[in-house]
């Protein structure tokens, strides 16, 4: 059975972390007879560091390495700069940022998320590629797991501008319930993994949570981390639950909990 990961803690990533499967879970290469090479498969990891430019990247390489030295960063395989404006500013937003990373294409700087523009006057986008959806939803669509980490609240525009559409960034509780159930009227996968802080929006009112009281009024009387234990994922809300899962291989998505044999995870596993 898939385990699947929603993680409300505060993440120990630094930036925010979109990953795609480049192959469905179910995809199997076979081996060629032929002399020619194989296409290698693997994942894509799309980084968005808010904020982030080349100005950044060169005073953390002085600071840590020295002006003639390399960071990680520098020793990729391929690198390219892009002008980071927006439609209508020299400088950019970190929503603005994000949907141009999730579409393709440049947009407005106030207010847009997953729309090209603020509030009523927000105008529904398409991708790139024409896909009705961001890059992470088409992907999604092909049958590609797909899953968002975030160190900071998982609606914030790094993660969410990929899987929500809403008319301005500051519509926290939209943007959750959208990454949980998809856009309204499509049939969006749900991410398998969802990694970042949050809690709160995935909580009605009155409802009190590990970090505080629930505060997503769009839910009625819904209780998202209720439905994502039904719905089998595996949620972490605290460092002792998050070790829980470490001590063995019974955090793998694929394992069950209930055939491990390790003899170590026995009273140490998140209680439901």
């Amino acid at each position: 059975m898939d385990k699947r990961v929603v993680s409300t803690t505060t993440s120990l990533a630094l930036v925010a972390v979109i990953t795609m499967s480049l192959l469905p879970a179910s995809a199997r290469i076979e081996r060629s007879q032929s002399s020619e090479r194989l296409p290698r498969t693997g994942n894509v990891i799309f980084m968005h560091p808010d904020g982030g430019g080349v100005n950044h990247w060169m005073a953390a390489r002085m600071y840590w390495y020295g002006p003639d030295a390399s960071m990680n960063y520098d020793k990729l395989p391929a690198m390219a700069i892009y002008r980071g404006h927006m439609m209508d500013e020299l400088t950019g937003t970190s929503n603005g940022g994000a949907t141009t990373h999730a579409f393709g294409y440049k947009v407005e700087a106030r207010g847009s998320f997953g729309r090209d523009g603020d509030g009523d006057a927000a105008r529904p986008i398409k991708s790139l590629s024409g896909f009705n959806g961001s890059i992470m939803r088409e992907a999604a669509a092909k049958g590609h797991p797909i899953g968002i980490v975030n160190d900071g609240n998982i609606g914030e525009p790094g993660t969410g501008a990929f899987l929500a559409e809403v008319p301005n960034r500051n519509d926290w509780d939209a943007i959750a319930l959208q990454i949980w159930d998809g856009r309204p009227g499509s049939k969006d996968q749900r991410p398998h993994v969802i990694m970042g802080g949050g809690e709160r929006q995935f909580l009605p009112p009155g409802v009190q949570g590990v970090h505080g009281e629930g505060e997503n009024k769009l839910l009625g009387s819904r209780n998202l981390i209720s439905e994502a234990l039904e719905s089998d994922h595996v949620v972490l809300r605290t460092r002792e639950e998050a070790a829980s899962r470490t001590r063995c291989s019974c955090w793998l998505p694929t394992a069950m909990p209930a055939a491990c044999r390790c003899g170590r995870c026995k009273g140490h596993l998140p209680k439901r």
